[in-house]
């Protein structure tokens, strides 16, 4: 088992936690800083962010370019194979220890296959990279203190309940409020283990008074839908995103949920919702842009391009590919296109060819300005025909219903149930228990674990170990700093492969539910891949590749399709795709926010 020690919870990185650093990152001097750009190693560059000797007041963006710039740091090397190198020098020790190699053997676990990755698998690495070991402590409250406040809250809550099967669960939580043992600092586990069949008959006995209603209008799922919906009308109303396909599919779903009900109130809500359905559907039937983008790429096919320059030739070619995908897309895929980007792509192309003389091409240009109009009567419609007024309507109903049901339905409610039943668990109740939990598969302490028993068994201690050791806690304290310092999450790529020589990517979440993602890779044939992706509105999709290898774009470019059509697939809607070389990145990126540039993004508008 991981120990955790006062020294450990002393040594948190996070400003709200340590003075001493959060002075540090304020308070390097010019000096100290040109020392730090000139450390003659990894760690005699962290040694000095560390020095708790720094008093002259200095920015955290002076000392956070010194840790993106530092060659020392863009040479840290692949986190995942560093581990695998420890591994091997740890199990071809000869003199084994049983409290490593139970270290090792959770170790490796996080070790992912590239080729067999999910999202959970990933979901799970990011919490156990090591980089959110600090926070872990942070987040350490007496467990029986959380269970008080979270029996009180749900008392309050039932006490406004008027549901008549209430009063004896009310009784029931006042009880255990009063039962001194369960809040005891001393309670054994025989004792916790009578206040788990409480609690856990508390917790059966809410879900069944839960259960016991059938109205689906109440239900979680149906709420979380009309969230969705609400999102993409404003979206579209602001032109920040429009994707009618997406907003009528999310009105299908929550009629078919709206349906059963019994209620009238509810029935009435599915008529005035299918009604503005059909409204959707009749502007999708008259704006549909596909056959146009069919004719124009059968045009393309028969213009006489023999007269082109091998640049416009070149352009020519690239926009045809483009069109011809875009032809081949479902309505939904074209619809939810950026109008802007559209436009301007068409301008771009048109431009490829119109030195041909307007005899030859004036039949293309036709088309394309009925695509162009085609695609704008969409967005017009969609407001001409007071859609997002009826959404927004139909909304305001819903949620006037939805204030009439009783606190049991509540989100809150929820959230305070599953909070005791987390903390039913006898040792969830013991603390430190639950954080001892968190920390056993935790990438940060695992490897400290092996330090200390490292530090205590000599001999066991080789160079090539204590180098790879030393190695990969540099680097999680590298990230830990630049996370800390861009207000955003950096890690290290989790898999390896053969092809891949180095890999980290960040995330950041903004207040508008917005989320920015890059992903940096070194690849061995084809060299630096960085991918910038913007999601907003719940699932549309901005990504910018960048690319040093001529190879690797054309790869990307034959399967534009197949990735846009996988998108789709998992509900993501691609908005824009673009493909640039490396050395355009500075020009091509996301938004010009303070934050996000951080990041690297500048977000178009």
């Amino acid at each position: 088992m991981i120990e955790i020690s006062s020294a450990q919870q002393l040594a948190l990185l996070f400003p709200k936690s340590n003075k001493a650093i959060s002075k540090i990152l304020e308070s390097a001097s010019p000096e100290q800083l040109k020392n730090l750009s000139e450390a003659k190693d990894l760690k005699a560059i962290l040694s000095q962010l560390m020095n708790d000797t720094l008093d002259t007041s200095k920015s955290n963006k002076i000392i956070l370019d010194i840790l993106k710039n530092s060659e020392f740091f863009k040479e840290l090397g692949s986190f995942s194979k560093e581990m695998k190198v420890l591994v091997e020098l740890l199990e071809a020790e000869n003199n084994p220890n049983k409290k490593i190699d139970k270290l090792l053997q959770v170790l490796k676990l996080s070790l992912l296959d590239f080729k067999q990755g999910d999202s959970a698998a990933l979901k799970d690495f990011v919490k156990n990279s090591g980089v959110f070991l600090e926070s872990k402590f942070l987040q350490d409250n007496s467990p029986k203190a959380e269970l008080h406040k979270a029996l009180q809250d749900l008392k309050s809550l039932l006490t406004n309940s008027n549901e008549k099967a209430t009063s004896p669960i009310i009784k029931n939580i006042q009880g255990l409020l009063n039962n001194e043992t369960a809040f005891s600092k001393n309670t054994d586990l025989s004792s916790l283990n009578l206040i788990k069949k409480e609690l856990g008959s508390l917790v059966s006995s809410l879900n069944g008074l839960i259960k016991s209603s059938t109205e689906p209008l109440y239900a979680k799922e149906v709420q979380i839908l009309v969230t969705k919906l609400q999102t993409l009308s404003q979206g579209a109303q602001k032109n920040e995103s429009f994707s009618l396909s997406t907003i009528k599919n999310l009105m299908h779903e929550i009629s078919s949920e709206l349906r059963i009900s019994p209620k009238d109130t509810s029935k009435a809500l599915v008529t005035k919702l299918e009604g503005i359905e059909s409204k959707i559907e009749n502007i999708i039937k008259d704006n549909s842009s596909k056959p146009l983008l069919k004719s124009l790429a059968s045009a393309l096919q028969g213009l006489d391009i023999k007269n082109l320059s091998a640049n416009e030739l070149k352009a020519f070619k690239a926009g045809q590919s483009e069109i011809q995908t875009l032809s081949q897309m479902r309505f939904e895929e074209i619809q939810s296109l950026k109008f802007d980007d559209v436009k301007a792509f068409f301008a771009g192309f048109s431009e490829s060819f119109s030195s041909l003389g307007s005899s030859n091409t004036k039949s293309i240009f036709d088309i394309i300005e009925k695509i162009l109009s085609s695609l704008k009567q969409t967005e017009q419609a969609f407001t001409q025909a007071k859609v997002p007024k009826d959404i927004k309507n139909w909304i305001a109903n819903f949620d006037k219903e939805l204030s009439k049901s009783d606190v049991i339905f509540s989100k809150d409610f929820q959230a305070k149930l599953d909070k005791i039943l987390q903390l039913s668990m006898p040792s969830h109740l013991l603390d430190n228990k639950l954080l001892q939990e968190n920390l056993q598969r935790d990438i940060k302490a695992l490897l400290l674990g092996i330090e200390k028993e490292l530090s205590v068994n000599p001999s066991l201690q080789t160079n090539d170990i204590l180098k790879s050791l030393d190695k990969l806690l540099v680097q999680i304290d590298y990230f830990q700093l630049l996370s800390h310092l861009s207000n955003a999450s950096y890690l290290y790529l989790p898999y390896t492969w053969d092809g891949l020589q180095n890999g980290k990517f960040s995330f950041k979440n903004k207040d508008d539910g917005s989320c920015y993602c890059e992903i940096d890779l070194e690849l061995k044939e084809h060299g630096k891949l960085n991918m910038m992706l913007q999601l907003f509105d719940d699932n549309q999709l901005n990504m910018n590749i960048y690319t040093q290898s001529i190879p690797l774009k054309e790869i990307f470019k034959t399967h534009i399709k197949e990735l846009r059509e996988a998108l789709v697939k998992v509900q993501i809607m691609p908005r824009n795709i673009h493909l640039y070389e490396f050395d355009e990145r500075k020009k091509n990126s996301y938004a010009k926010t303070e934050a996000l540039n951080e990041l690297g993004f500048e977000v178009k508008g």
